[in-house]
């Protein structure tokens, strides 16, 4: 017998599956099975560490590294009878109470400052790198705003230019167009508190020059509480002659504190703060008054919810009532002296490019800062979903385990019933190879044909699938919005998974392809 082509191989192969359609269907059924669950596990593990990471990477977050203080107590500042823990306690006690003592220990003694600060000497150098993109601080301030004869206390952010958040917020004129210019957005309510209650007088508004005052003056302080108590009736509010006259009555106290029934460190302390602004600079270093004029460029609105649920980040403009170009707030902060001392307390460094957020943020770390970025986040994420693949490609992969079993007993029986087909084939020169090629061919055609339908079935299934894992997100509360779908199929797992169940299913036909080659042909032509 010559030796038989593989498409001829095939044949036999297809030829003998297809008379017991009966029993091939159920052993490929089985292999469907198994195939499917293994398509779904790993497309669905793929899909969500692809979706997880195009989202943020669409949002330009994985460039971005959260840089915070190191605020934690330098435990060799303190001095050991500081930390002395007294009564009779357990080892585990006695340690609990001193790490509270080390953590209580900077309030009691000059208020908590950070070991490591982020002070704007640091961001600059921090700018100055060479893998750095933007260098980014939080800033919030109180400050007052004057405008007419009138005075509100609010709440100011700064914020870059070319931030595409900050310009479908403008109401009326324009947004700010120079980092380190002289111009201000108010925000619409404040100009309605100031006064401008119409359309027209808001938009007049564009143009105008606004004072900030910013001081550490405890009558200052005592003027913005009490205007803050009674904003809700502009008649019960200070006006600023009545200001003025409260502000001179609370400095003249301190000539009076000697003669109350206090302490002399009480009486100390009411005189420095009463009257701030005779004090010498030396005795009062952290004291500080002083105005800025700002133009006017634009009226903005707050963010609405579903603006905020897409750019989280922005959560300040919320509650913010004026925007100041970063490069001047940042300015302005530095003439703050508890600012500048304890520097800012959160900052965002923004890499050139994703590759560089590891080294950026190690390169931070050495030099005493803690860092956080979503690269982190995801690496967690990606961790949670391969531990949930793994567990689901191992129960498929076991489902094809018992399906490929199935297929060893129908290629056995097979083996049986055809004997005395083999015994003729041998007879007529077939080789044992052959005849063994002739069942792993069957078995593998059952596990490809059975991978390839799972394969197919699987894909169908993502459609509907994706929408109800979207659904089942939000009825947990999950807000991220997930770009693209969370399932994904790549050609290793086209291919992988009809391969992998061809193979099983190869191995499992492998006892009795070699049984079946290994039969007496002359025993074989007598068998019925």
């Amino acid at each position: 017998m010559s030796r038989l082509r593989l498409a001829d191989l095939l044949k036999l192969s297809t030829g003998s599956l297809s008379q017991h359609k009966g029993r091939t269907m159920m052993t490929l059924l089985g292999v469907i099975l198994g195939a499917f669950l293994l398509v779904v596990s790993l497309s669905v593990g793929q899909g969500m560490k692809i979706a997880v990471k195009r989202t943020l990477s669409f949002k330009g977050e994985l460039k971005i590294i959260n840089v915070y203080p190191d605020w934690s107590a330098d435990i060799d500042d303190i001095p050991p009878e500081e930390l002395e823990v007294e009564g009779d306690w357990d080892e585990a006690t006695r340690a609990r109470l001193r790490e509270k003592l080390v953590l209580q220990w900077p309030a009691n003694h000059g208020g908590y400052r950070p070991r490591k600060s982020l002070t704007e000497d640091v961001l600059q150098e921090i700018e100055a790198w060479e893998q750095v993109a933007r260098v980014t601080p939080e800033i919030v301030a109180q400050s007052k705003i004057l405008l007419d004869e009138k005075n509100e206390y609010t709440q100011l952010v700064g914020r870059w230019c070319d931030n595409s958040f900050l310009p479908p917020l403008v109401v009326e004129g324009d947004p700010m167009r120079d980092d380190a210019g002289r111009e201000i957005l108010i925000h619409e309510f404040l100009a309605y508190r100031l006064g401008y209650r119409t359309r027209a007088k808001m938009n007049s508004l564009i143009g105008r020059t606004v004072r900030l005052e910013f001081s550490s003056y405890l009558s200052r302080g005592v003027i913005d509480l009490l205007n803050a108590r009674q904003a809700q009736n502009e008649d019960e509010k200070l006006q600023p002659a009545e200001q003025e006259q409260m502000e001179q009555a609370l400095e003249q106290l301190s000539s009076y504190v000697d003669r109350l029934p206090l302490t002399e460190a009480q009486k100390e302390i009411l005189k420095t703060t009463l009257q701030p602004s005779v004090a010498a600079p030396e005795e009062q270093p952290d004291a500080y008054h002083f105005v800025e004029d700002y133009t006017i460029a634009g009226i903005f609105r707050s963010p609405t919810k579903e603006e905020l649920e897409r750019r989280r980040d922005e959560y300040q403009l919320s509650a913010a009532e004026l925007i100041l170009p970063m490069r001047s707030a940042r300015e302005l902060m530095n003439r703050i002296p508890d600012e500048r001392k304890v520097g800012y307390r959160d900052v965002r460094v923004i890499a050139d490019d994703e590759l560089n957020v590891r080294e950026l943020s190690k390169r931070l770390e050495n030099r005493g800062y803690q860092v956080h970025s979503r690269i982190d986040f995801i690496e967690i994420v990606q961790k949670h979903v391969a531990v949930i693949t793994y567990v689901m490609a191992t129960l498929a992969i076991v489902a094809l385990f018992v399906a490929a079993l199935g297929t060893s007993n129908v290629m056995a029986m097979s083996v049986l019933e055809r004997t005395r087909e083999i015994g003729i084939m041998k007879a007529v020169g077939a080789r044992e190879g052959t005849i063994r090629t002739i069942f792993l061919l069957e078995g593998s055609l059952i596990g490809f044909t059975g991978g390839m339908i799972g394969v197919l079935l699987g894909w169908l299934a993502s459609f509907p699938g994706n929408s109800i894992a979207r659904w089942v997100m939000a009825q947990r509360g999950f807000e991220e919005n997930i770009e693209g779908t969370l399932f994904a199929y790549p050609l290793w797992l086209v291919i992988g998974v009809p391969g992998i169940a061809a193979i099983m299913t190869m191995l499992a036909a492998y006892v009795p392809a070699r049984r079946a080659s290994r039969v007496d042909p002359i025993e074989a032509l007598r068998h019925d």
